[in-house]
């Protein structure tokens, strides 16, 4: 009879060395590396909202151009949303 091995969320798996993720891990994978860019109106002006992967309003530019530099600038990875 084989023995059925349970994989704990959060666990190393120790045949492979690979840790098993639970979901809210997996969520938050890149969170901390990826900026989006959105197309905002800010004081009647259109801008280009530029956000955290979690939504989180960082900045805000005139142009996508100049919101693409302060997202690389900063070491991040630009998203783009359609």
């Amino acid at each position: 009879m084989d023995k059925i091995s349970r994989k704990v969320p959060g666990s190393v798996d120790r045949k492979s060395q690979n840790k098993i993720m639970t979901g809210q891990e997996f969520k938050g994978l890149g969170m901390a590396q990826t900026a989006y860019l959105r197309p905002a109106c800010h004081d009647g002006v259109n801008v280009v909202a530029i956000h955290a992967a979690d939504g989180t309003p960082i900045a805000v530019a005139e142009d996508e151009a100049s919101a693409v530099e302060v997202i690389l600038q900063s070491k991040l990875i630009p998203s783009f949303l359609q």
